[in-house]
């Protein structure tokens, strides 16, 4: 009878100590769970931090570069042959490569519908309703996300009589550039 009771000693406390066990690795599973979450949040939001960043150091260059496309387009047709004006069509060209290489498309173009999540209208002019008339400065978008809205001109419908298209638009339109550093 003695053996018997050992063995039932044995089998209650090995039972115990499985008990404990189980729960220990529960506990380290949980753990450990927690921590490849941890983990896979952490890369999300470097992935995240490091898009912000380029972004944000890419943002500059583009007022830069709206300036240097404004001088090539107004220089005359007599002048396209100069070294200067081949030199500035040449960086230019450089300058829109490099954006295009680090994934920075560009948008925005005559005829399209204005879009308020993607456009910013500095002039609302007689025209077809909706449709962007003029554009300014185009929008560059980087992995689907917008850095910057293009700079356009709207229609605003037809106008019949012209005198009174120019006295409802002429508190709309202003002489003044916007700022582009702040856009």
């Amino acid at each position: 009878m003695t053996e018997e009771h050992e063995e039932s000693n044995l089998d209650v406390s090995s039972d115990s100590e499985s008990g404990i066990e189980v729960d220990e690795l529960e506990e380290v599973k949980s753990q450990l769970l927690r921590a490849l979450a941890d983990y896979q949040n952490l890369q999300r939001r470097m992935v995240d931090d490091i898009s912000s960043a380029r972004t944000n150091s890419i943002k500059p260059f583009l007022s830069v570069l709206d300036d240097l496309q404004r001088v090539k387009n107004s220089v005359a047709d007599e002048e396209l042959e100069s070294p200067w004006v081949q030199g500035l069509i040449l960086g230019v060209q450089k300058f829109e490569h490099t954006l295009d290489s680090l994934g920075i498309r560009t948008f925005g173009e005559v005829g399209d519908i204005f879009d308020p999540k993607a456009h910013e209208a500095i002039s609302l002019v007689p025209g077809p309703d909706g449709k962007i008339l003029e554009l300014i400065a185009v929008g560059y978008t980087s992995q689907g996300k917008l850095i910057r809205p293009a700079i356009v001109v709207v229609g605003e419908g037809e106008i019949e009589d012209q005198d009174d298209a120019s006295e409802n638009n002429s508190d709309r339109i202003t002489n003044e550039s916007p700022n582009w550093n702040e856009v």
